[in-house]
C-alpha cells in the first residue's frame, strides 16, 4: 500500500513485479483504512511483471491479488509508479 499525500493523486502507469505468475488489480481509497475501489481491470501476470492502466486515483493504492494462479503465494517484488 502507498499513501500519496493530503490531495488526491493520478498515478500511472504503475508497474509490479512478482515472484510468481498470479492475478492482480490496483485499487484506490481516500483512507489507509479504506474503503478502496477498484482503479484497473485484473490482469494475468504471464511472467513476473505486469503494467496497469488506471481509470482513477485517491490518496492511497494498494495492489490486491484476486488469483495465485495455482501457487501457495506470490510475493510482490516492486510496484513502480509516476
Amino acid at each position: 500500500m502507498r499513501e500519496l499525500g493530503k490531495n488526491p493523486a493520478e498515478i500511472g502507469p504503475p508497474t509490479v513485479a512478482y515472484n510468481e505468475m498470479g492475478t492482480a488489480q490496483i485499487k484506490a481509497g481516500d483512507s489507509l483504512t479504506g474503503p478502496f475501489h477498484a482503479v484497473s481491470a485484473s490482469k494475468t501476470v504471464t511472467g513476473t511483471t505486469a503494467g496497469f492502466t488506471l481509470n482513477g486515483g485517491g490518496h492511497d493504492f494498494l495492489v490486491w491479488i484476486t488469483d495465485l494462479g495455482g501457487h501457495d503465494q506470490i510475493r510482490i517484488q516492486t510496484v513502480r509508479a509516476r
